[in-house]
């Protein structure tokens, strides 16, 4: 006879779970799916000729820094200018996307221009 086992009624334990990502903002329409999305609440999605005009408020200084240096992770070319008033603006480019952004620290608010790069 075979020996006798018994069954738990205790769920088996579930894996860890992974670190979740850094956490992203809402995904506005008109932004390519290939595209990361920034941190923050977006505040305005806006169509300009051939570019799109995406704000993000409650996005820190490092959180800013952090998703400009995922663009470049990505692959982007990048450009950083301060103009004349102090606001520092970071260009990045791409075979397909050409993108501007631009970092305001007193209502910690990210814009963010996407514009495909015509053939």
């Amino acid at each position: 006879m075979a020996p006798v086992t018994q069954e738990s009624d205790e769920a088996p334990a579930e894996p860890e779970a992974e670190p979740e990502a850094e956490p992203q903002g809402e995904r506005p329409e008109g932004l390519d799916a290939s595209l990361p999305v920034p941190p923050g609440t977006l505040v305005s999605a806006t169509p300009e000729s051939s570019a799109w005009e995406y704000i993000y408020s409650g996005v820190t200084s490092d959180e800013a820094r952090a998703f400009a240096d995922s663009l470049k992770e990505m692959g982007f070319k990048q450009k950083v200018t301060v103009d004349s008033d102090g606001v520092e603006q970071w260009y990045f480019q791409s075979a397909e996307w050409a993108i501007k952004l631009e970092e305001t620290h007193a209502d910690e608010s990210l814009r963010y221009w996407v514009d495909p790069i015509s053939e």
